[in-house]
């Protein structure tokens, strides 16, 4: 398949979305992979809380307005609006960054090294911009492709930077030139020559960044308690390392274990092009449809999840351990635990997904909400008590939790939703 071909098909589509988004958890987890085994336990952990907290960040900037821009088939808004407001996000994306280490009291060195990794996500946050249009026009293959290609030459680069120099410094900035320069050839330059210049023309006032502030500022508040959510055994951890209440590597080794459950919500990624097929099936009215392709992916999801957890109880920590080049005995119960949390998380993002797709997205912050109090009650509390853990046990209950209030608002939404969709057709008709 030919890379920004002129055409497209469906086989196509989902090829270079599914390669695209594993390239992309794949960057996660070969970059910490590169980290460990090649730097000091020590710059090992400020990597690691450096790329939480640059996921954290990446809520600001991208202000999830993704799938609502994927899922805007009728055009309310232009790219144009779109990107101001992205500009928007960003800056306050990078200036939040800046305080926030400023915060936390980090010395120079960690400081720094937290900010590149948080310019580096705040480039994928505006590259995300792009290939929002790319799925809005029925081209995810060229976000994957985008996508697959930026990731491959990133981690080629951090690879000989690390080899070269063993410096977590230089490796931070070649990371954040070349995701850059690959941003700019294969998200910039590609968007330009696909782009048709026949959009509807907006009236030029400001009523519409207010109406998308609105429309999305429900998702951002929810993105970025989710994020808060699964950083908070990590926040517990760092602090308790900064303490001197755990060893020095415990935060590389429960971010290792806690790599398989991002594959999780991979999977769900690979069915976005289904998700805009549900929202066409919504918007035209087509319940049974649309709830038809809904059962498909929880269907496939269970047996992903089912097959994984057997997989990760008998081959996890060994094949980790061989990865990363760290010892993880005694940890299988813990990445069992911190993978059934992802499970929850990953049955949960369907649901918010599909709230999103009935516009009824504003009703989730309830639930994010509750499971960002719990999350902060017991984790510092499990993670002094023992340690990672502690950690697993609080990310997987705060993740239960989460998934059966959203399920809860979910039936109820529903309902009245579909309520709805029913009167309209009877006075249509």
């Amino acid at each position: 398949m030919r890379l920004f071909s002129d055409t497209t098909t469906t086989k196509s589509i989902y090829f270079w979305n599914m390669l695209g988004n594993f390239s992309n958890a794949l960057l996660t987890v070969l970059s910490m992979m590169v980290v460990t085994r090649s730097l000091t336990s020590y710059d090992a952990d400020i990597f690691s809380i450096g790329w939480a907290i640059s996921q954290l960040m990446a809520t600001i900037g991208t202000f999830q307005v993704r799938m609502y821009q994927a899922t805007d088939i009728n055009g309310k808004f232009s790219f144009n609006q779109y990107f101001k407001f992205r500009i928007l996000c960003l800056f306050l994306m990078i200036l939040t960054s800046i305080f926030y280490v400023m915060y936390r009291g980090y010395d120079n060195y960690k400081g720094f090294i937290i900010l590149l990794l948080c310019i580096f996500r705040a480039i994928d946050c505006f590259a995300d911009l792009y290939e929002g249009w790319f799925q809005q026009k029925g081209r995810l293959d060229f976000s994957g492709q985008s996508l697959f290609l930026r990731v491959i030459i990133s981690l080629l680069v951090l690879v000989v930077t690390a080899f070269l120099t063993q410096n977590l410094t230089i490796m931070c900035i070649s990371l954040v030139l070349s995701y850059f320069i690959s941003f700019y050839f294969f998200d910039i330059r590609i968007y330009h020559k696909f782009y048709k210049s026949n959009e509807i023309r907006r009236k030029k006032n400001n009523r519409w960044l207010i109406e998308i502030f609105k429309e999305t500022l429900p998702l951002f508040i929810n993105s970025f308690l989710a994020i808060s959510i699964m950083n908070a055994p990590k926040d517990s951890i760092d602090l308790a390392l900064q303490s001197g209440l755990l060893d020095e590597g415990t935060q590389t080794i429960y971010s290792v274990l806690f790599m398989p459950a991002s594959f999780l919500t991979l999977f769900y990624i690979v069915f976005r092009p289904l998700i805009t097929e549900m929202a066409i099936s919504w918007d035209r009215g087509e319940v049974r449809d649309f709830l038809k392709k809904l059962k498909k992916i929880i269907i496939i999801l269970l047996l992903f999840s089912i097959l994984v957890l057997i997989a990760a109880y008998f081959l996890g920590c060994p094949v980790l351990s061989l990865f990363y080049g760290i010892n993880l005995d005694g940890q299988a119960w813990n990445l069992i635990i911190i993978l059934l949390g992802g499970c929850f998380y990953t049955f949960a993002c369907i649901l918010d997904n599909t709230l999103l797709i009935l516009r009824r997205q504003h009703v989730l912050v309830i639930s994010y909400m509750l499971t960002w109090i719990l999350s902060k009650i017991i984790s510092d509390f499990l993670v002094n008590l023992s340690g990672i853990h502690g950690g697993a046990l609080a990310y997987m209950l705060s993740m239960l939790f989460f998934l059966l209030s959203i399920i809860i608002l979910f039936l109820i939404e529903f309902r009245k939703a579909k309520i709805n969709v029913e009167r309209n057709e009877k006075e249509n008709h």
